[in-house]
């Protein structure tokens, strides 16, 4: 696994049946903007595929790792993030799978975030080791209305609250997002899944 990340250098890693590449954070299907689907032939074409059917593909076979900043052509650009998009982002998941049936169990998708270095004028001359910072993960449950506001809830407890008072889960827009506070990285996300037995 990768000590640095410096923009704009290509990663080790290819895109394979267990590491897909990404260079949005949308992770339900509705948050997918109209833009980005048309009707051909009769039939809806999505030109952006949302993270959670990546999910869904890893959880069906091997598991597999989604990095979320990095292009197809291998090349490390990072996602712009700061605290509360970090949160925004693991309630993100945590709602998406809890959605999913079966159940999954406790601790088969991790999150976590690795900055990118050269952001901001930034000479990489002082450039710290890296660690992997998974998020915490609580059991997960079929998601009806009550249960998905209840993961979510639950959820909260478990991030430190900073800035926005909540998240817009599911939609196009959250206060987080629009709020750029000085304390933005350039990061790569990191969803970790696995099939435990």
């Amino acid at each position: 696994m990768w000590k640095r990340l410096r923009l704009g250098e290509k990663c080790k890693a290819d895109e394979d049946q267990f590491v897909e590449f990404k260079m949005h954070e949308k992770i339900s299907l509705s948050e997918i903007p109209a833009r980005c689907q048309k009707w051909e032939n009769g039939h809806l074409v999505r030109t952006l595929q949302p993270i959670s059917k990546t999910i869904c593909a890893f959880l069906n076979t091997k598991g597999g790792v989604i990095y979320v900043g990095i292009r197809d052509n291998k090349e490390i650009r990072g996602r712009t993030f700061n605290s509360d998009m970090k949160d925004h982002f693991l309630i993100s998941v945590h709602c998406c799978v809890s959605r999913f049936h079966p159940p999954l169990p406790e601790g088969c998708v991790k999150v976590g975030f690795i900055d990118v270095d050269g952001y901001d004028g930034d000479d990489n001359t002082n450039i710290p080791d890296v660690t992997w910072t998974p998020a915490q993960n609580s059991g997960f449950e079929v998601c009806c209305e009550d249960n998905c506001i209840k993961a979510i809830d639950e959820f909260q407890q478990l991030i430190p609250q900073t800035g926005v008072d909540y998240h817009v889960i599911g939609r196009m827009g959250c206060l987080c997002k629009s709020d750029r506070t000085d304390d933005a990285k350039l990061c790569v996300a990191i969803i970790k899944v696995w099939i435990t037995s």
